[in-house]
């Protein structure tokens, strides 16, 4: 993997990569980076059944083989697309398909029910919706409808691994801050199957899921949703028809969320009065402080992105 690497960055942009000191130590740097999250990539899908079938598995834009996210509100049919950064699956003995989300972050980033509820974590639960819908309509998985076992966040970025804070030879401490950096986070169905298909040890802490925890009696403790519990999850992420055309259900943090959109898309955001942003290709982060702001209209037509995903298809408002 080095040895390709270093021959990739020859050619990327001009080979800058190489044009310098420092920007040879910064290829070094990325190099052990990268090496480090594919082993990991690599131990944890082993540790359980689930195998990938897709990588920027993009759906609902002109030319995908999977179609967009169709959800009915207010009289009106939205179509969400976007792109799921990695798609696992897994065919149970019974039969059952399951399929796992997970998206890459450059952050530590975490998957809170109460975030739903309160209309701030929506990426994830869509995800899953969209591609339950999509790959159930297109046969993708060649079986019966998919179900989903769980959809997580992944932090993909640099590990302290300081010498200064492990002792002399302690290689153990060393590799449990890798495994842990770079666990799954998010929620999972609570079925015994399911949990032992994605850490198939079972056993103490999960190397693979954060939060995860196999006790002794059977049990299993963690970031867990029932069947009824997922499938809330996703329903509530699809705009239940209560929610108004306006979508003021989507409420969003300024730590965590920003409104992006494309050319001559405009976007007007509420608080104790309208404000506007000029219509323009490029947008800064809107500067949130509490998660009251509510998206309340949005022009026909337009492309709003929502933490990586694109809604588009908005009725006159």
């Amino acid at each position: 993997l080095s040895g390709m690497l270093r021959e990739m960055a020859e050619t990327h942009n001009k080979g800058i990569y190489l044009s310098s000191a420092r920007m040879r130590a910064e290829l070094t740097r990325l190099i052990e980076l990268i090496s480090t999250a594919c082993r990991e990539l690599v131990r944890q899908i082993a540790a359980g059944s689930f195998r990938p079938v897709g990588t920027e598995v993009s759906f609902g834009r002109e030319g995908d083989i999977l179609p967009a996210l169709e959800i009915e509100a207010s009289g009106a049919t939205f179509r969400v697309c976007g792109i799921v950064d990695r798609l696992d699956a897994y065919k149970a003995p019974e039969g059952t398909d399951y399929i796992r989300i997970v998206d890459y972050k450059s952050s530590e980033t975490k998957f809170d029910f109460t975030e739903l509820a309160s209309g701030i974590r929506l990426q994830l639960p869509l995800y899953a919706a969209a591609m339950e819908a999509s790959l159930n309509a297109e046969n993708y998985l060649r079986g019966n409808s998919p179900e989903t076992a769980g959809f997580y966040y992944q932090r993909i970025g640099a590990v302290d691994t300081d010498p200064g804070t492990l002792s002399e030879d302690d290689e153990k401490k060393l590799r449990s801050s890798i495994v842990s950096a770079f666990k799954l986070n998010g929620l999972t169905l609570s079925d015994e199957q399911v949990l032992h298909s994605i850490d198939r040890e079972g056993s103490g802490f999960s190397s693979v899921v954060s939060s995860l925890r196999f006790l002794k009696d059977g049990t299993v403790t963690g970031n867990l949703a029932s069947r009824d519990e997922m499938r809330y999850a996703k329903a509530f992420a699809n705009f239940p028809e209560s929610c108004p055309t306006e979508l003021q259900a989507l409420m969003f943090t300024a730590a965590e969320h920003s409104l992006r959109r494309e050319k001559n898309a405009c976007c007007k955001l509420k608080k104790s009065s309208p404000s506007a942003f000029a219509a323009g290709p490029k947008m800064k982060l809107v500067p949130f402080e509490v998660f009251s702001y509510k998206v309340f209209s949005i022009n026909a037509g337009q492309s709003c992105a929502l933490s990586g995903l694109y809604i588009v298809g908005f009725p006159e408002s």
